[in-house]
């Protein structure tokens, strides 16, 4: 049984002036059966991963399970923030380092690690990630950052793997974002790096996190697939967002997830 039409999304994240988002979807049942968890005692200030919930064969688990979101520990006030779909997020966040606040290094940077993991092993779904940068480098002149690289590798014609990278700056109220498929229907595609921009709706409460997550999740809800047996699926898995704070010395993480309660993670960050 298989799956013969849909609007489906894949992996999608977005980010606006101060917000980043992140929208899980799956198509099989161990990619639906899924949740996201902080791990903690890393070398990194925060680490947010999608894992199974179940335990998988290690060849499923290396592709079902990886952060969707690393912030690195730095002592300047210019913030990173790694996210991405697969190990290509690890490798990230460890080679980026004081060298690369420049958009072109970064995206050199970008897709010398794409080329390295290349698409997932399905041979199918793209690799996405993105570089968040915010802040004032203080190490560089002061120079004040408000940007993004989005990088994705997908199979090109010929059976050769394509990558591009482009940089966006920061917009409040508007949303930039990529996603691994189309979610154009009736077929599922792999995304070409297509930029998705919408307005920011979610509500500026006391727990805006919280809020864009949910808003998130219900929204997904229209990214549904059919399968040959003419079922119509929710692929929803998750929905997360961190929103930072006015004064740049928090962030709150808001989730939520298919099968738990939503949480919110409140960090205070010395910066």
């Amino acid at each position: 049984m298989g799956f013969v039409s849909g609007k489906y999304l894949g992996r999608m994240f977005f980010v606006s002036s101060k917000k980043i988002g992140y929208a899980l979807t799956g198509r099989s049942e161990d990619s639906r059966d899924r949740t996201i968890k902080p791990v903690i005692g890393t070398d990194n200030e925060l680490e947010f991963w999608v894992k199974a919930r179940k335990e998988l064969q290690p060849e499923k688990k290396a592709v079902l399970e990886y952060p969707w979101l690393i912030k690195p520990n730095e002592e300047y006030d210019l913030k990173s923030y790694i996210i991405g779909n697969g190990v290509q997020t690890i490798d990230l966040a460890k080679e980026l380092n004081l060298l690369h606040n420049d958009p072109e290094d970064i995206a050199e940077l970008m897709e010398e690690i794409l080329r390295k993991h290349k698409v997932e092993p399905d041979g199918k779904t793209p690799r996405i990630a993105a570089v968040v940068k915010t802040g004032r480098d203080s190490a560089d002149g002061g120079q004040y950052f408000n940007m993004a690289v989005f990088g994705i590798i997908y199979p090109g014609a010929n059976g050769k793997d394509e990558v591009k990278t482009f940089e966006v700056e920061l917009k409040s109220g508007v949303f930039q974002g990529i996603a691994t498929y189309t979610a154009k229907g009736p077929d599922v595609d792999p995304a070409h790096g297509e930029i998705i921009t919408f307005e920011d709706h979610s509500k500026d409460t006391v727990s805006r996190a919280q809020a864009l997550a949910e808003w998130e999740y219900n929204k997904l809800a229209k990214f549904s697939v059919i399968r040959d047996d003419g079922e119509l699926v929710d692929t929803r898995v998750a929905a997360a967002a961190l929103v930072l704070e006015e004064k740049w010395d928090s962030y709150t993480i808001g989730q939520k997830l298919r099968h738990e309660t939503p949480v919110i993670n409140a960090f205070n960050d010395a910066i």
